[in-house]
């Protein structure tokens, strides 16, 4: 959960979405199109009888391509992700993966200015345990100091690459610590083909 969270809401059709239902778009898979929207929480609360629905919305920002012969196309579906909160009135955080920061500074200060909470989503993309307890540090480190340039300030948030934050990497949490982050949104408490 974030500070930026507003209650609003929020309903997106698939149309809005850029998608026909049917997980197309522009003749390209939507999973090709939108950045990964990997967490919706929603939180019930009962007040005077009546339901209330809290949403998080949070995104990671990655550049998926197969391959660098392929054009990047994380833009074309976060402007349109970007229309809806803008049409809600309401905000997101989105964690933003270190070398796509580099890649395009303008757009991570775009979203900032906007309102939206930038996080850290590791610098390479690479999953916690393939990397070690150095590798990571220096990768987290590195991805961080991007961030920060960029900002002005160094992140609060950090996600882990594909949720890769599991018990087989115990050094993970203190380095994040020692590093100054405020929280991780690095677990998945659901089944997942790799971690989670």
């Amino acid at each position: 959960p974030t500070g930026n969270t507003q209650r609003s809401s929020l309903v997106c059709s698939p149309q809005e979405m850029g998608t026909s239902g049917s997980g197309q778009s522009d003749g390209l898979p939507a999973q090709s199109i939108l950045p990964k929207i990997l967490s919706t929480q929603i939180f019930v609360q009962l007040r005077s009888g009546t339901m209330a629905l809290s949403i998080t919305h949070t995104l990671d920002l990655e550049d998926s391509r197969p391959s660098e012969r392929h054009p990047a196309r994380y833009r074309v579906g976060l402007e349109r992700i970007l229309e809806i909160h803008q049409r809600h009135g309401t905000r997101m955080t989105v964690f933003v993966v270190g070398s796509l920061a580099r890649s395009d500074p303008a757009l991570v200060t775009e979203l900032a200015d906007a309102g939206h909470e930038i996080g850290l989503h590791s610098d390479q993309h690479i999953p916690i345990r393939d990397l070690g307890a150095e590798a990571f540090e220096a990768d987290t480190q590195r991805g961080m100091e991007t961030l920060a340039e960029i900002l002005g300030k160094k992140p609060a948030g950090y996600r882990a690459p594909i949720f890769s934050l599991t018990p087989d990497v115990p050094f993970a949490p203190q380095i994040l610590t020692d590093l100054g982050f405020e929280y991780s949104s690095s677990e998945l408490p659901a089944t997942h083909p790799l971690f989670g």
